[in-house]
């Protein structure tokens, strides 16, 4: 299930919001060729499935020495509200109902295009992921625990290589965060092995999950102020894992973990591996006499938090200015509302599975919602006036499903490199 707090798409209408006055999502309903009924303006149904579209920021237009530089990124959305990657669509740019000539556009090697990425990862490690069972027999993983870690790993190499095939020279950034009553920060980027090895939680740890995501959110804003992944086009995303309520947030604990009395995660944490190597249980001949404690090598900080309620974290989220929050609950004993509250206030997106095996669909569910965002970009020489900026978008699969947006803009050679567009509008193409 996928939750879309601030993207509910109403039928047959079209809806804007702006947020922090950058980030702001123009939704469209876009229907095929034949859902126009002749000599009226209201749509029929549509005899194919529409489009949505949503522009993540107001486009950018910049001029100089006769020539103007456009730039703008969407999310293309089929009626399903599924995503759909910048390859499974066509569009052509136009200005004044004129398409612009292929030296005008904007390769992916073109500099202007990049975007940096700055992507943290907060990681339930509490002991109910211990006890949730995978079904399938074939998976590596033992539990929703390691199956979690596998996949956050995969998870961050996919978005890189997606990442940086749609921008070359992209930075991304990715860090991670795990939490139980305690919050444990990786120190640098961990290897793949590495986040494997990182130690099962103990019995009677608890949840603190708003402490976690204002922690990230509190780190990823001093990141921002600090010229990490900063430009007008770059993402900060946090994902937030969790299969549990929280029950500690709004009690401090700032003494860092001590550990005669952590029962999970100590500091430094071990976890048992068999003579061989390999992490029990999965020894050949498992017994005491062939298992021994080994330290996690990876270097990361563990501390303790003050106490914080929702509100709190909605003002972290909300005091950051790019943050994209995407949140991930697993089972039956999630706090929805909770989830749905954070997903909300991080303008981005709730999904929840019922079964520890969901845990790879769920992820990427939650990585289609930035890693499929499409930039167009032209160089157009232009005296200056007046113009009309249109995109025409066509789902490759489904031809007939179409869309068309577009914005005004004047490129008044005495505002050198301000920001001179509108906000844009989409509607159902052919136009009336």
């Amino acid at each position: 299930m996928i939750y879309h707090p601030l993207r509910t798409l109403q039928a047959w209408s079209i809806s804007m919001r702006c947020a922090r006055n950058i980030l702001y999502s123009i939704t469209l309903t876009a229907f095929a060729h034949s859902a126009l009924a002749c000599g009226s303006d209201d749509p029929v149904p549509p005899s194919t499935p529409s489009l949505t579209v949503e522009f993540q920021r107001t486009p950018l237009v910049q001029s100089a020495n006769g020539r103007t530089v456009v730039l703008v990124d969407f999310v293309v959305r089929r009626a399903d509200r599924t995503p759909l990657e910048p390859a499974d669509v066509d569009v052509v740019l136009s200005v004044d109902s004129k398409k612009l000539d292929v030296e005008s556009l904007l390769t992916k090697a073109d500099k202007r295009l990049k975007a940096n990425l700055n992507l943290h990862l907060v990681l339930d490690a509490s002991f109910s992921m211990l006890s949730q069972p995978l079904k399938n027999k074939t998976n590596t993983a033992s539990n929703a625990f390691e199956l979690m870690l596998s996949t956050a790993a995969e998870s961050r190499d996919k978005v890189r290589t997606i990442w940086r095939n749609k921008s070359e020279d992209a930075t991304v950034n990715v860090e991670l965060t795990l939490f139980d009553k305690w919050i444990y920060h990786a120190d640098g980027e961990w290897t793949d092995a590495q986040i494997m090895d990182f130690p099962p939680p103990g019995a009677g740890t608890e949840t603190k999950l708003l402490g976690a995501t204002h922690f990230a959110a509190t780190r990823m804003k001093a990141q921002h102020d600090s010229m990490v992944a900063s430009g007008e086009r770059d993402k900060h995303v946090m994902i937030a894992f969790t299969d549990g309520q929280d029950n500690i947030s709004t009690l401090d604990n700032t003494e860092s973990p001590d550990p005669t009395t952590c029962p999970g995660f100590c500091s430094p944490p071990t976890r048992p591996r068999c003579q061989d190597g390999s992490l029990v249980p999965n020894c050949p001949n498992e017994s005491d006499g062939l298992c021994h404690t080994a330290k996690l090598e990876a270097p990361y900080t563990s501390v303790g938090y003050p106490c914080v309620d929702r509100s709190a974290v909605a003002d972290a989220f909300l005091g950051h200015p790019s943050l994209e929050v995407h949140v991930i609950g697993l089972g039956s004993e999630v706090d929805e509302s909770e989830l749905e509250y954070l997903a909300s206030y991080g303008h981005g997106s709730f999904v929840q599975g019922g079964a520890a095996d969901d845990i790879p669909q769920l992820f990427a569910d939650v990585l289609k919602e930035f890693v499929t965002i499409n930039s167009q970009g032209a160089d157009i020489p232009q005296p200056a006036g007046n113009y009309r900026f249109s995109l025409e978008i066509t789902d490759r699969e489904r031809p007939s499903s179409r869309a068309r947006c577009s914005f005004g803009y004047s490129n008044d050679p005495d505002e050198v490199g301000s920001l001179k567009s509108e906000r844009g509008n989409c509607r159902a193409w052919p136009e009336e």
